[in-house]
């Protein structure tokens, strides 16, 4: 049986997907399982994966219709064989040494989850850090982390994806944890529960995958329930760990995270039109569903507060963008100091 399985959602990919690929092939630790589940792609990807297939026996391809990158992934699981897991995406490149970095780690510690650091890399080829909490990860790189010892900061600390992240398949067994199946933000569930109920987690203060941004921002032209699946995600954390288990250790970090991605997803990337129709949701039925209001955030970051509020007023977009761009931009001060600010900045303005 093989160490890892790697599990990679494929959907229209053929751009990135020979280089993707090729980067997993070459990775210095080669005990693994490569999982390809076609998501019903419509281009040459299925084809290329099965030239893969062909001359690598580790590559194992599965072909679905079109559900989700979320029902691919959980299809990949189900024949993984592998003593650890990572879901990794295909239009991504990782460093020679991803695998072998991450299982030294999680295996000399015995944790349930590893999570190493990423590039985000434009079209442009600039590479910037992505927001991680480099403190944390600096202060814990030779020791275990518990979450119940960071219950304020869990959610905010690291990716809210889980790409960079390598697991122990019996923890996602024990916990009977599963992907969403909506169309959009399909893997937030997965990746907060999982930081929730881990009991270990240990880190790799380096970037080792590079995480192509550009070809995921299209603006968004029609409100439907696909631009709700960050909404969806949030409703079922609060259900699955707050209602369910009755553990409101984390409820802090919650309303924290929920906030930055309500304000990211209205702020970002959609049509004046949606736009309003996403506010005039999340202020009428949204918010309370969730349980954020006045008093759950009333500890927050002041800015993140002025957020909520202006998301009840009838405000310019360009108020909401510098508001979150305010608040985004002092907390990663805060995690990674003046000279990580002033370099994020140079490489913003060199995209």
């Amino acid at each position: 049986m093989p160490k890892v399985s790697i599990i990679v959602p494929v959907y229209n990919a053929i751009p990135y997907l020979k280089k993707t690929v090729q980067s997993i092939l070459k990775q210095s630790f080669v005990d693994f399982e490569l999982i390809c589940v076609d998501d019903g792609s419509t281009d040459s990807s299925l084809a290329e994966l099965r030239h893969f297939a062909e001359v690598d026996s580790r590559v194992i391809v599965i072909n679905q219709a079109n559900q989700s990158a979320g029902v691919a992934r959980n299809n990949g699981l189900k024949i993984a064989n592998g003593e650890y897991v990572i879901f990794l995406d295909a239009d991504d490149l990782f460093d020679r040494h991803l695998l072998e970095k991450m299982l030294n780690k999680i295996e000399r510690f015995h944790a349930d989850i590893c999570i190493c650091k990423a590039w985000a890399v434009y079209s442009s080829n600039v590479k910037a850090s992505l927001n991680y909490n480099n403190k944390l990860f600096a202060l814990n790189e030779d020791k275990v982390i518990n979450p119940q010892e960071i219950t304020k900061d869990i959610f905010t600390s690291f990716s809210v994806e889980t790409w960079n992240k390598l697991y122990r398949k019996e923890f996602i067994l024990d916990n009977g944890l599963q992907f969403q199946s909506t169309r959009k933000t399909n893997d937030l569930f997965f990746n907060i529960v999982s930081l929730a109920l881990a009991k270990s987690i240990v880190v790799v203060n380096e970037e080792l995958i590079d995480y192509r941004v550009d070809n995921r921002f299209n603006i968004i032209t029609e409100f439907n329930e696909k631009q709700l699946g960050f909404y969806r995600a949030l409703k079922a954390i609060k259900e699955h760990l707050f209602v369910r288990r009755g553990n409101d250790s984390f409820l802090y970090s919650f309303y924290k995270m929920a906030m930055e991605i309500i304000s990211y997803n209205i702020c970002f990337n959609l049509t004046k039109e949606v736009r309003l129709k996403m506010v005039d949701f999340m202020t009428k039925t949204g918010f309370q569903e969730l349980g954020i209001n006045k008093a759950t955030i009333a500890d927050q970051d002041f800015l993140l507060q002025l957020q909520f509020k202006m998301l009840h007023w009838d405000m310019p977009s360009i108020m909401y963008k510098l508001a979150y761009k305010a608040y985004k931009a002092k907390e990663y001060y805060a995690k990674n100091g003046i000279r990580a600010v002033i370099n994020k900045i140079i490489a913003d303005n060199k995209r």
